[in-house]
């Protein structure tokens, strides 16, 4: 048997985030971030630097407005339309 915890669930995780835990984010980071960074490659057809900004304004609106979602397919599909939303402003 592993020590290593499971994580939380991405409802909890999400609504932690929301009320303002630092800590909650680091964990969504980590286990988001890369996701984020290839939906905004993909958005910005392979503009590193696009890509770049893409993320950063991704994370920006998470930040200011966390979606408060019930799956990971659900925390995928809003990464894919927020960079892409993005990349069409």
């Amino acid at each position: 048997a592993s020590d290593r915890a499971l994580p939380p669930s991405l409802p909890a995780l999400l609504e932690r985030i929301a009320s303002g835990d630092p800590g909650a984010f680091s964990a969504w980071y980590e286990q988001w971030f890369d996701q984020a960074l290839a939906s905004a490659r993909r958005a910005a057809r392979g503009d590193e630097h696009a890509a770049a900004d893409i993320t950063q304004e991704v994370l920006v609106r998470f930040i200011r407005r966390t979606p408060l979602l019930d799956s990971d397919a659900a925390m995928g599909a809003w990464l894919r339309r927020t960079a892409l939303h993005i990349a069409l402003d």
